[in-house]
């Protein structure tokens, strides 16, 4: 009785990946990017606070947060165009800045400043970040074709 066994294992029809999630790099640009996130919404709640509730509008304050993290999902989902937007928005934001500290000199500006350089740098520079959102485009899009 030579019968093969006919307990085998199925086959899958999910995508096996190599679990890159567990990849200590992986790991660390997404603690990069909840990091940069944390910081954005602390800042913008500090500034919303103290600064812009005299000044600024609610309903621009609401459009401009959702403007900003929408941004940070779109670059969580791992989307180039959306890092490259954020990447423009802080470098334009770092260089506005750069304007107006020496005419006014206040904390919420040069912790803005220190906020985008952060950003732009991990975006740009990071092999962790760039890792993790390789780590994402390729989960978002699925398996890759089976060659046939």
């Amino acid at each position: 009785m030579d019968d093969p066994n006919p307990y085998t294992s199925p086959q899958s029809t999910t995508f096996e990946s190599d679990d890159s999630s567990r990849d200590p790099r992986v790991m660390r640009g997404r603690t990069i990017i909840l990091v940069l996130i944390a910081a954005s919404l602390a800042l913008d709640l500090f500034n919303a606070a103290i600064f812009h509730s005299i000044q600024t509008h609610p309903i621009q304050l609401v459009l401009q947060a959702a403007i900003t993290y929408g941004l940070w999902y779109a670059v969580w989902q791992g989307y180039r165009w959306a890092v490259l937007l954020t990447v423009a928005r802080h470098a334009l934001g770092a260089f506005l800045t750069l304007l107006f500290v020496p005419i006014e000199p206040r904390i919420p500006y040069l912790l803005w400043f220190a906020l985008a350089a952060a950003v732009i740098i991990s975006l740009t520079a990071s092999k962790s970040v760039r890792v993790f959102l390789q780590s994402q485009r390729s989960s978002r899009e699925g398996p890759p074709d089976k060659p046939k």
